[in-house]
């Protein structure tokens, strides 16, 4: 019982520092960050219909199967989501999430086969099939990387911009 309480207690910090790392890219960086603060008392809530494999030796956790991220902020799902960890600070050092990987955000999304986000650069690069998009607008590339302390992204190669909503009502494009 004691170990379920330190495993749970645990997972419920790194969870919330995933969120608050990870889930900085996609509503910073490229997809617009939202004026309004989170409130102080809101839940970020992370299931997976198959087991989480916590390995203390490695520093790691594993959610498996139809992973869901739920946050005020945004939504993100996987099919798989591993998370490394720091020894000593217990704070994250890497993301990495397969499979149908997912985030949605009002009318804001992107969607690849794999995202990789490591704390350490702040960047975040998606592979497979990458693609960002507002309303009917569309970023695709073979890589797209998004570098959070230098709100950039970049789409390498065989980049690809499709604007629809340019001009429709004068209003200008907040990608960056």
């Amino acid at each position: 019982m004691q170990l379920r309480r330190k495993m749970s207690s645990y997972c419920l910090f790194f969870l919330r520092a995933y969120l608050l790392s990870f889930g900085f890219w996609f509503l910073g960086v490229g997809l617009s960050l939202s004026a309004e603060e989170p409130k102080a008392n809101s839940q970020t809530t992370i299931t997976c219909k198959g087991p989480l494999d916590m390995d203390y030796d490695h520093h790691k956790a594993v959610f498996h199967q139809d992973v869901v991220v739920r946050d005020p902020r945004m939504k993100m799902t996987a099919d798989e989501m591993t998370v490394y960890f720091q020894e000593k600070s217990k704070t994250i050092d890497k993301v990495i999430a397969v499979g149908h990987v997912r985030f949605r955000k009002e009318e804001k999304s992107a969607k690849a086969k794999q995202a990789i986000y490591t704390a350490g650069d702040g960047k975040v690069v998606l592979t497979g099939d990458p693609m960002v998009k507002k309303g009917e607008d569309v970023i695709t590339g073979e890589k797209i990387t998004f570098y959070r302390d230098d709100s950039r992204m970049l789409v390498e190669p065989n980049a690809k911009l499709v604007l629809y909503s340019a001009g429709k009502d004068g209003a200008e494009q907040d990608w960056l």
